[in-house]
């Protein structure tokens, strides 16, 4: 029998956008010309986000995500978030399905567990494998 691992709270840097305050809780790639930077055959991680094994809570501050219009039509469109973290208000991008689960869950007021989820997948067109990064939600009682 698999012995449950123990939850460990992530500490998120916060950092200021102009009038806002952002964090990420996914990994961030280093870019150059639009392109992720590759060292030893892997992605440069700019950002690391939540960790394996880790979560945060957050206090929801919008019940619904808020959509962001794309310059580009054919890029799905992301969502943000607003919500208190460490006693101050910051936002986080999300995805259109994880934007649904955000949506669902709790209310304005209500504390949310985030983890982040990290599936391997392999590419169809180019063989190549990746990571598929996705946020989960969990009300806090």
């Amino acid at each position: 029998m698999e012995e449950a691992k123990e939850l460990i709270e992530a500490n998120l840097e916060i950092t200021e956008n102009g009038a806002y305050n952002n964090i990420e809780p996914k990994e961030k790639f280093e870019r150059a010309n639009g392109k992720i930077v590759i060292k030893d055959n892997k992605p440069v991680i700019k950002n690391v986000g939540i960790p394996d094994g880790q979560f945060i809570i957050v206090e929801k501050k919008t019940a619904e995500a808020y959509e962001i219009k794309q310059k580009n039509p054919d890029w799905k469109p992301s969502y943000s978030v607003r919500a208190m973290y460490k006693d101050t208000e910051v936002s986080f991008f999300i995805n259109g399905a994880e934007a649904k689960e955000w949506d669902a869950i709790g209310g304005i007021g209500d504390n949310i567990r985030v983890r982040m989820n990290k599936e391997e997948k392999i590419n169809t067109q180019n063989g190549m494998t990746y990571v598929l990064q996705t946020l989960s939600f969990d009300l806090v009682e």
